[in-house]
């Protein structure tokens, strides 16, 4: 059988609802299914979850960044990415965390933004296929970058 996947409006709304793991941790990345999926496991910091809301007058609200009280106890999210067809990570380390990589702390891993990207290059070559592919990608500081082709995503 197969996955019909995520569409591109589910995905936006995903991250829209996590507020797009900004400020959020990268603290592990894993492969499951021989390869063809993989788990990004964040230290998630929001405490409404949620992200949106409707007001009284039926007009989307974003809900403020409410940060969890403790933010030394983790709060682990996984997103689960499916039918993975490629994954690239841009670090784009500098000389100073080349020469001394002990300095390299949990900032390194801190989001900026996780988006889904209407990119023909990164998705060209997968058209014909029969299910629908997206791109999406997770920035941090500088000029570091994770690219994933998928066709679903969905936090387990």
């Amino acid at each position: 059988m197969i996955n019909s996947g995520s569409t591109k409006a589910a995905i936006r709304e995903l991250f829209f609802a996590h507020y797009e793991f900004a400020d959020c941790v990268l603290t592990r990345v894993s492969w499951e299914r021989f390869g063809s999926e993989v788990n990004l496991e964040f230290n998630y910091i929001y405490s409404d979850a949620e992200g949106f809301y409707l007001d009284s007058k039926g007009h989307p609200m974003m809900k403020q960044h409410h940060r969890r009280s403790d933010l030394n106890e983790p709060l682990l999210k996984t997103l689960q990415c499916q039918a993975v067809q490629e994954f690239h990570v841009h670090n784009c380390l500098n000389d100073s965390q080349l020469n001394n990589p002990g300095a390299i702390d949990w900032g390194f891993c801190e989001v900026q933004c996780a988006r889904i990207q209407d990119d023909s290059l990164f998705l060209s070559k997968y058209r014909n296929n029969a299910l629908p592919f997206h791109h999406v990608v997770f920035t941090f500081s500088g000029d570091r970058r994770i690219d994933i082709v998928l066709n679903a995503i969905r936090v387990v």
